[in-house]
């Protein structure tokens, strides 16, 4: 992993491992699909879910992790920088998976979130996450000391 130049780094970064996200040398060059912070909703019927992510993009695969008002989660899926087409797969830490199919445009991701069990859906909705600045890690590491509420 690279890291920072030791002229820059603090003694508190010194500790902290560098994030994917944080080196710019394995980052996908397509601007719809920045390695960084990112926001956005899912949908629920009338429930609108704020969701926080910080997301890294190379090689047509994706990952990262975030929260929302459900709990904390990782994400893992894959991209077509062709088709723009994004699949993603949504764990909940000790819970349920939520799979996300959706299409990146200048604004962001948008698409269809599921639920299933086993084989069938038993829960969808739409969702739109949207990047919103660089060194995703840092910001979300400060992001989780605020609550989430519903509603945004």
């Amino acid at each position: 992993m690279a890291k920072m130049p030791s002229s820059t780094r603090t003694s508190k970064e010194e500790a902290m491992p560098v994030r994917p996200w944080q080196d710019d040398s394995i980052r996908e060059a397509d601007a719809r699909f920045p390695s960084c912070f990112w926001t956005g909703f899912w949908q629920q019927l009338t429930l609108r879910g704020k969701m926080e992510l910080g997301l890294h993009f190379a090689d047509r695969m994706l990952f990262g992790e975030g929260r929302d008002l459900v709990g904390d989660f990782t994400i893992s899926g894959s991209y077509d920088i062709d088709t723009g087409l994004c699949t993603m797969l949504k764990t909940y830490l000790g819970h349920h998976h939520v799979e996300y199919d959706g299409h990146a445009a200048t604004d962001g991701i948008r698409g269809l979130w599921r639920i299933t069990y086993p084989d069938k859906t038993i829960d969808t909705g739409r969702f739109h996450i949207w990047p919103v600045g660089p060194h995703a890690g840092d910001q979300l590491q400060t992001q989780l000391k605020v609550p989430i509420t519903a509603g945004t």
